[in-house]
């Protein structure tokens, strides 16, 4: 109970830092703007799983679902905001003999068993240009995912 009240309370404070900037704003959203993209992610500072073997994940596909929302007042679009929903595909964790290198056991793991975050960067949407997503960087150590337009 006290992590939902945790979560409202951030974005209450979200909320209110964006009317602070745009007084009379109203946020648009619309499920014509949801999108599911199957991106060749690439997986980062996993050496956590084990001690007792060399691990290594190769590039796997994964499909992200992100949408995008705007705020909006009168006179026009004050700010566009990408939504990451989820993510969900397979990734397999190999397992090497630490003194040759030798594969000892594969795992397959489902990537939406990690709480990620998804800090994006940069998305540039411009007039006649396109927006979709290109890459995926999942980091285990920080349970991140850098999202890249």
């Amino acid at each position: 109970m006290k992590l939902k009240s945790l979560i409202k309370e951030e974005l209450n404070d979200m909320v209110r830092e964006v009317a602070a900037e745009a007084p009379g704003a109203t946020l648009v959203k619309d499920d014509r703007l949801k999108f599911a993209s199957v991106v060749n992610a690439e997986f980062h500072e996993y050496d956590a799983f084990t001690a007792d073997f060399d691990t290594r994940i190769n590039p796997s596909k994964i499909t992200v679902f992100w949408g995008i929302s705007f705020l909006v007042n009168p006179e026009g679009i004050f700010k566009f905001n990408i939504d990451i929903e989820r993510v969900e595909g397979q990734y397999l964790l190999q397992m090497l003999d630490k003194q040759t290198d030798e594969l000892m056991q594969e795992t397959p793991k489902n990537i939406a068993d990690v709480k990620w975050r998804f800090p994006v960067e940069e998305a540039i949407l411009e007039r006649g240009g396109f927006l979709f997503v290109r890459e995926l960087h999942f980091n285990f150590k920080h349970n991140m995912c850098d999202v890249v337009f």
